[in-house]
């Protein structure tokens, strides 16, 4: 079921932890903070959430080469103002970019006391940045990736990933000598 959520992400290279959070919480928006080296991963994270039958509206916003703490900060509580000031709720996942950038929307989360997560892809948990209440609502209790694991298929990893189609392929099997 579909809920009247904006997800705010950090876009980096490493696709999973802005793929995982959109399959689980099924928002209605994406707004995404990109630098120009990972632009291009935003809309490839809203094609996947799309192919997994989670239609999504996708804003990203583009940062400079190397975002400060404070141009971190400042788009994601632009784009919390923007969200709550149309009766929206949302949440920020802090995961992805650079540290610094990662500091700063976590602080944004907190001064403007926002839900916020960190997705722990090692534990395969999602982990409450504890910045505001509502999170665990969003969860049903459950921070674990166990109620996405259906929703997650090799095509949607493959379209979030930049791959435009994944098909049977050849027969690995006898390749394995060769990677050994």
């Amino acid at each position: 079921m579909k809920s009247n959520l904006t997800l705010i992400q950090l876009i980096s290279e490493q696709t999973m932890q802005n793929l995982l959070p959109v399959l689980r919480l099924q928002p209605t928006k994406l707004v995404h903070l990109a630098t120009p080296r990972t632009e291009a991963r935003s809309p490839l994270i809203a094609e996947a959430a799309w192919q997994s039958k989670c239609p999504v509206e996708l804003e990203t916003i583009r940062l400079s080469n190397m975002p400060s703490m404070r141009e971190a900060h400042g788009a994601v509580v632009r784009s919390i103002e923007d969200t709550k000031s149309d009766g929206v709720e949302c949440i920020v996942n802090f995961t992805g970019g650079t540290k610094l950038m990662s500091i700063g929307a976590y602080v944004a989360a907190l001064n403007n006391k926002t839900a916020s997560l960190y997705v722990d892809s090692q534990e395969a948990v999602f982990v409450d940045g504890q910045t505001g209440d509502g999170l665990e609502t969003w969860f049903k209790g459950d921070l674990s990736f166990t109620p996405i694991l259906r929703s997650l298929s090799v095509h949607a990893v493959a379209k979030a990933n930049g791959c435009p189609r994944v098909t049977g392929g050849r027969e690995w099997k006898k390749m394995l000598p060769l990677a050994l």
